[in-house]
């Protein structure tokens, strides 16, 4: 699938991480059920590591309602296992409700391969772990929700201006503090709605000064869109759930990052 021209597009975008996945009714999915699946992946992820569950959780995208997002507890014993691709740029999250996918900005590992590629490669991986789920399980996998997350890691010096990264960090933060902020958080979300009313999403955007892997200071710019399973419950309309939420991503990022660093990240 072609990449659309409308959107706003950069040669060398910020872009540090890439996650897309669902969320489904809990299975009875064990560590040896991820060790027989990662018997058959090893060729693309040799390396695994157990990590703490994600908490299920549920966007309540229903009317008046502002921060509504449901979450559930766990049972403790639950884990949830990550599959690393030899590159370390691809890293499949395995649990009990949840499969996500990331692909990661490594040095050396070669250009941002933009979101078509990585659905594509999403949708090649969730469908094996749900071929082998109904082998192993006898059981299929139920969709509850689907997310998307672009992660931006934006330098500028030794400590960033935000004023000079994010466009909605106006003059007068600088004048009301006699200079630029030492450090800064900034977070907002929103449910969003089709032309006709309809909510199909909720949006966050986390924007905080952070530190890279060497230690240099960033910018630290999260953009998530979180939705229900759409009405009929198939697997497509999931996927067409994960490109409406990229562009409105995309959209966001342009108009949330100053006209300068669009001309630095080599806006096209």
């Amino acid at each position: 699938m072609p990449r659309p021209l409308h959107l706003p597009d950069f040669r060398n975008p910020p872009i540090n991480e890439v996650v897309v996945g669902v969320q489904f009714v809990r299975l009875p999915i064990t560590g040896a059920h991820v060790g027989r699946f990662w018997a058959s992946a090893l060729d693309r992820y040799p390396r695994v590591e157990e990590q703490p569950p994600l908490d299920p959780q549920l966007e309540a995208l229903g009317p008046k309602q502002g921060i509504a997002q449901l979450h559930f507890s766990i049972e403790p014993h639950q884990s949830r296992h990550w599959l690393i691709s030899s590159s370390d740029t691809e890293l499949l999250q395995l649990q009990s409700d949840r499969f996500l996918f990331n692909w990661r900005a490594r040095p050396g590992a070669g250009p941002y391969p933009h979101f078509e590629a990585i659905h594509e490669k999403f949708r090649s991986e969730f469908s094996e772990w749900v071929e082998f789920l109904r082998s192993e399980l006898k059981q299929k996998v139920q969709l509850t929700q689907w997310e998307v997350t672009y992660v931006n890691s934006i330098g500028g010096g030794e400590t960033p201006d935000l004023s000079e990264i994010l466009s909605f960090i106006g003059p007068q933060l600088r004048a009301a503090i006699a200079g630029p902020p030492d450090a800064a958080r900034f977070d907002v979300q929103r449910v969003l709605r089709f032309d006709d009313g309809a909510a199909w999403a909720r949006a966050y955007v986390s924007a905080k000064n952070g530190f890279g892997p060497n230690r240099e200071p960033l910018v630290l710019l999260e953009l998530t869109v979180r939705g229900p399973q759409p009405p009929g419950g198939e697997e497509s309309a999931i996927y067409e759930r994960h490109f409406q939420a990229r562009e409105w991503i995309v959209r966001a990022f342009d108009a949330l990052t100053t006209d300068s660093q669009h001309k630095t990240w080599g806006k096209i």
